[in-house]
């Protein structure tokens, strides 16, 4: 009996062992939990500021699209090189424009000749013609742009 343990030994020893391996489980388990926690707090800033540029981008596009860059001004300097004789394709190769560019800008410098005319015209004028007139600074400055 020398070499037998004894039965209260055995439990006391099988009891350890459970004891042993529960608290390595409970210590496991906190762990995982603060990785748990870790993560959650990272991935709510990160959503707090994936949206917040997500507004940001909204904003700017907003700010963007009413910056159209097809001014009655500007749609009056290009009807005039086509008054001269140009081609749309001519006025996109000397203003880097594309073709639709071209349109657009050319409508909007036909809106804005009727629109003067509506305002000095007497009622019954015919107002599908446009006539653009341009000073002599207006040339100058289109002509200085062309080398």
């Amino acid at each position: 009996m020398a070499g037998t343990k004894r039965k209260s030994a055995t439990k006391t020893a099988a009891r350890e062992r459970a004891k042993a391996a529960a608290e390595a489980s409970i210590k496991k388990e906190r762990r995982l939990l603060d990785k748990a926690e870790a993560f959650f707090l990272e991935t709510f800033d990160f959503e707090k500021k994936r949206q917040a540029l997500k507004d940001k981008i909204d904003r700017l596009q907003g700010e963007l699209a009413s910056l159209d860059p097809v001014t009655a001004r500007a749609g009056q300097l290009v009807l005039s090189m086509k008054d001269e004789g140009l081609t749309n394709k001519e006025i996109g190769e000397r203003l880097q424009l594309s073709p639709q560019e071209v349109r657009s800008f050319l409508l909007a410098g036909e809106r804005n000749a009727d629109d003067d005319k509506g305002d000095t015209e007497r009622p019954g004028q015919n107002n599908d013609q446009h006539t653009t007139s341009t000073s002599g600074s207006e040339e100058g400055a289109l002509t200085s742009g062309q080398s």
